[in-house]
């Protein structure tokens, strides 16, 4: 699925896109910025400061459900 609508790209767009290319990646930053990659092209910039700075706000989203 690619989403290129600012609106699919919220938080939890990003996080289930990331997770649509985890099965296709060797490791979690690959999967991380394959996502970046992805956003970048379609929006100019990147969603994220860093891995760390993502695997901290996915570790928030996780641990509030």
């Amino acid at each position: 699925m690619a989403n290129n609508y600012p609106s699919q790209w919220t938080t939890e767009g990003f996080m289930r896109r990331f997770e649509e290319f985890l099965p296709v990646s060797k490791t979690y930053s690959a999967a991380y910025i394959a996502t970046e990659e992805e956003h970048r092209k379609l929006f100019g910039s990147f969603r994220y400061k860093s891995f760390d700075a993502f695997r901290m706000t996915r570790k928030q989203i996780i641990s509030k459900k």
